[in-house]
């Protein structure tokens, strides 16, 4: 919709009458201009800037983006930068809410649990995964309802925000000072949201960073470690795995069962290459993730293989907990060990080779089923909630297999696996912008969190060039570590201190130097947050555990910066979704095969009556001539008729022409289209309403310029007329009331808001003069702060 305001008068000529006065020309020129990135001069210019100005975009539109863009920088400039940047991602098939809205009024039961070697639990489990994809599908205002519900979860429980109040609580993440979230639809049409948090004392600690005093600087350095340790996870606990080792000399090796925690029994490959590798668009499917090393039999494995030993080793260990390390597996080797399932298959080519992957489907609806009970089955201490004692008794007949599921620990981390571990194959997404993942995934185990800049480069620079070391290797194997390196650096000692020295110069980071209000001047370096990262975690991207755990869902938690902004508010609803615009398409297609039927049927029939009027010419061409005038007039009618019809069955198939032109673009899925609804027609929210700073009405009235008003009227019952006067923020400030004159324009306008009396009010105020008691001391007068004497 759009509301053209105009000004009341320009240089004694009101915007109407030149309006009025515009030519098509005119407004051509104008739209060329400004689409050749030219500035447009005249009326045209001038209407089209009051219509952009004036109009109200659709909220998935990119212009609606734009707009909200502003909203985003008003905060940053009042709070500073963003402290967090948060992305939680609920997953519409993987949790039972959206089954509790389709199915309201009924009773509801988790769904029970089971082994994954259990046939007929998996089967249920495979029914219950498309019982849940087929809601999604076909109910998206219940997974729109579900997301809502989640958000307000978000913003009360977790972020710890009082919407009436507007004020913040000890959170998951801090005390809030101020948020922004951003609503995004993905392919999938399920919706996930951005937030932008603000969090009290963050970026004091943040520019103390760069402080000149290096205490200052180092304590602030530990403080805001420390914050991140607590906020940020990326690292599994240390679980244990179930390893079936090769070992052997040659031909001969004897498989030995090795159960110990991941970080001692696997390793970083030394080449960190190989991790790089992983990263591309091509090489991934190569090194399919196998950057661990075997510490005894020196075989590569994925984190995901990992993983998969690590069940291995709950569910082994529940129902044969008698078994030893080092006891033989002479039936078959532990599943994960390998990949050779036959259920889903995925293809990829690289340099012209073909390279495909089986999913084991069994494997991820049995862990669906596990991860969507995560929220239901543990309370805010991490002890099994009832539903969970009552599903698995501790003296239940046959729940020995599945006892190993009441542990905090091993679902914890199975929900994080089945959410927030990233595919060693990476998505189509993750190459948006170049060969290399986006997500920067895998990554470096690092045994601490730490800040990446200047100061830290050459200790990361030394990690990445020098072979990882371990302290669980045994003596003899570090001593051939040890040798190796010598005999590599042999010969080069002369020059490897200035070799080193070089290398560094050309890794420097780049400072930059910031310039503040005051005249001083700061060098800062550009600096990233590594958080800490454990052996098999090198896939796992960095979320908020306890996010994770409540809502049961994705959730991705970085540290906030100035193109978070950009990010959120430079996303367009996305256009290439066919299935979204079947409809649409498919109602504008027959709208338009009506018109152009009805278009051939004017031209049959024009062609009809021309013949019909040629006949009829022939046989009265000897008829007299007032007979032939008839016949003109009944031409000329009958023409008129045919002309309306084709004029208008041309203009209205234009019309919708430009119309689908225009939506098709803006084609959004069932879900976003729900939400939009629900929240008024935008996909932004705010922890604080807005302000416009009208500075051009104000510098206006400074240089003696008729500023923009809005002309409003009352009834004055004293002297009983009507009176006039302009509305202008300008004036308000000008004659505000003398208790604020300390404050400045943008302290007046975010601290107080105008408001306009009521007509009882005014009544009551003008009866009370007319009596000659013009007292009016009540609880409502006693806030409220008067305009000075002068104002219109």
């Amino acid at each position: 919709k759009a509301i053209i305001k105009c000004k009341s008068q320009n240089c004694g000529t009101t915007l109407a009458e030149k309006i009025s006065t515009l030519d098509i020309n005119d407004l051509n020129r104008a739209m060329i201009s400004i689409q050749t990135g030219q500035d447009p001069k005249g009326t045209a210019a001038e209407y089209i800037k009051t219509i952009k100005a004036s109009c109200e975009p659709i909220g998935h539109s990119a212009e609606a983006a734009k707009k909200n863009r502003k909203r985003h920088f008003g905060i940053c400039d009042y709070f500073g930068e963003s402290s967090l940047f948060v992305t939680t991602t609920p997953c519409d098939e993987s949790t039972l809410r959206v089954g509790l809205f389709v199915n309201a009024g009924e009773e509801q039961v988790l769904p029970p649990l089971g082994d994954l070697d259990d046939k007929e639990h998996n089967h249920q489990c495979r029914l219950h995964f498309d019982l849940r994809k087929k809601y999604r599908s076909l109910y998206p205002g219940a997974c729109s309802l579900v997301y809502q519900h989640l958000m307000q979860i978000v913003t009360e429980c977790l972020i710890g925000w009082n919407t009436k109040t507007q004020t913040g609580r000890v959170g998951v993440l801090g005390k809030p000072l101020a948020w922004s979230r951003t609503d995004e639809e993905q392919a999938r049409k399920t919706l996930h949201a951005h937030w932008q948090i603000w969090i009290e004392y963050f970026n004091d600690c943040r520019e103390a960073l760069f402080s000149d005093d290096e205490e200052e600087r180092k304590k602030a350095r530990d403080t805001f470690i420390q914050y991140v340790d607590s906020v940020i996870s990326a690292s599994y606990p240390d679980y244990t795995v179930a390893h079936v080792c090769e070992v052997g000399n040659g031909k001969e090796t004897t498989p030995i069962l090795r159960t110990q925690p991941v970080s001692d029994l696997f390793k970083e490959c030394e080449d960190k290459n190989v991790l790089r590798k992983a990263r591309h668009k091509d090489h991934c499917l190569i090194i399919n993730g196998k950057f661990l090393n075997c510490k005894e039999c020196r075989k590569a494995y994925s984190p995901r293989q990992c993983m998969e030993m690590a069940i291995a080793h709950w569910r082994r260990n529940a129902t044969h907990p008698q078994m030893k390390e080092g006891e033989e597996e002479l039936q078959q080797g532990m599943k994960g060990e390998n990949n050779d399932y036959d259920d889903e298959e995925e293809t990829h080519t690289a340099t012209k080779k073909k390279y495909t992957r089986r999913e084991n489907m069994e494997q991820k609806v049995w862990l669906d089923r596990i991860t969507i009970r995560h929220p239901y089955d543990f309370d805010e201490e991490g002890m099994p909630s009832e539903a969970l004692k009552a599903e698995i008794p501790d003296d239940g007949p046959n729940n020995a297999d599945i006892a190993w599921l009441k542990d905090m620990q091993a679902r914890s981390t199975l929900l994080h696996y089945r959410f927030d571990e990233h595919d060693d194959w990476h998505r189509a997404t993750c190459f948006r912008n170049d060969c290399e993942c986006r997500a920067k995934l895998p990554m470096m185990a690092s045994n601490t969190t730490f800040i990446h800049d200047n100061d830290t480069l050459p200790d990361t620079l030394n990690q990445m060039q020098q072979p990882t070391t371990n302290n669980n290797l045994d003596n003899e194997e570090q001593q051939q570590q040890n040798d190796s390196t010598s005999r590599s650096n042999a010969g080069d000692s002369e020059d490897a201190h200035d070799e080193q020295e070089d290398h560094l110069t050309s890794k420097q980071i780049r400072n930059v130097r910031w310039n503040y209000l005051d005249g001083t001047t700061k060098l800062k370096s550009q600096y990233a947050v590594i958080p800490k990262r454990g052996i098999g975690s090198q896939f796992l991207n960095a979320h908020n555990i306890a996010m994770s755990s409540i809502l049961g869902c994705n959730t991705n938690v970085t540290i906030g910066d100035a193109s978070h902004t950009y990010y959120c508010t430079l996303y367009k609803s996305k256009d290439t979704q066919a299935e979204d615009k079947e409809a649409l398409l498919r109602v504008h297609g027959s709208f338009g095969r009506r018109i152009m039927r009805r278009k051939i049927l004017l031209q049959q029939q024009q062609q009809q009556a021309a013949e019909e009027r040629e006949q009829q010419r022939k046989s009265q061409q000897e008829q007299k001539q007032d007979g032939n005038e008839q016949v003109q007039v009944s031409e000329s009618d009958c023409d008129d008729t045919d002309d309306k019809d084709e004029c208008h069955a041309e203009g209205l198939g234009r019309v919708m022409t430009g119309v689908n032109s225009l939506l098709s673009r803006n084609v959004v899925s069932p879900t976003m289209a729900h939400l939009l609804i629900s929240q008024g027609g935008t996909r932004f929210t705010y922890s604080h309403g807005e302000e416009n700073l009208l500075v051009t009405q104000l510098e206006d009235y400074l240089e003696g310029r008729e500023c923009n008003f809005i002309l409003r009227k009352n009834y004055n019952k004293i002297e009983k007329r009507v009176e006039r006067w302009p509305d202008s923020t300008a004036y308000d400030y000008v004659f505000r009331p003398r208790e604020l004159q300390q404050l400045c324009y943008y302290e007046y306008m975010m601290k107080y808001k105008k408001g306009f009396k009521t007509f009882k009010r005014i009544n009551r105020e003008q009866d009370l003069e007319i009596s000659g008691n013009a007292d009016c001391n009540d609880a409502e007068s006693s806030v409220r702060l008067e305009f000075q004497d002068g104002h219109p």
